[in-house]
């Protein structure tokens, strides 16, 4: 399985968004998908995209270029916490202290408005995917998802096999996973034979 973070966004050129699930991809972000497509060199079993507009345009370059392999659309949208208030009609500088905000009151229980989930609710979605995969008869399955869900996605493989409470679990991600860069395009790569799917 691979699992590629969508390619450039208008908001990670520090562009003015709207919504944070129509956020487009940037002129760069174009040309990183065009180049992601000319990596896959063989056909995957199955193509999966969030409901997010980024992650679908990131993908087209690929599905045009194997148009016979199926796509299904995941509950694997990016972590959004932030109101609509907070969120609609900003660039990131602008989010900044909202975000700070957030990841200071340490709620693993908190959410910020009615279009966001908790930070224990995103996490029940990563662990869903993770039995999603292991129970999918497809070997070769490329994916394309966002930084944050390719971040926890990490960590909850770290901990496969043990309990970890919400609030411990989101202590370690802001201390340790999200400042993780993983860059647009690029591709974290697991086997289906890896233990940590099976624990």
């Amino acid at each position: 399985m691979r699992i590629y973070r969508h390619a450039e966004s208008v908001s990670n050129a520090g562009g003015r968004t709207e919504t944070a699930a129509g956020i487009a991809l940037s002129p760069l972000g174009e040309d990183q998908a065009r180049k992601i497509a000319e990596q896959l060199l063989t056909a995957p079993d199955l193509f999966v995209v969030s409901p997010y507009l980024r992650t679908q345009q990131t993908a087209a370059p690929s599905m045009d270029r194997y148009a016979l392999v199926p796509v299904e659309v995941w509950p694997i949208q990016e972590f959004t916490y932030l109101s609509t208030s907070k969120y609609n009609g900003t660039t990131p500088q602008e989010r900044a202290a909202p975000i700070k905000e957030y990841w200071e009151r340490g709620d693993a229980f908190y959410r910020d408005g009615t279009t966001t989930e908790s930070f224990n609710e995103f996490l029940s979605r990563v662990d869903r995917f993770i039995e999603q995969v292991r129970t999918r008869p497809e070997k070769d399955i490329v994916v394309f998802g966002h930084g944050h869900f390719i971040r926890a996605l990490r960590m909850r493989l770290t901990h496969r096999g043990s309990e970890v409470s919400p609030a411990r679990a989101m202590r370690e991600y802001e201390t340790k996973w999200r400042a993780l860069v993983v860059k647009n395009g690029e591709c974290l790569t697991l086997k289906k034979s890896d233990p940590r799917l099976w624990k």
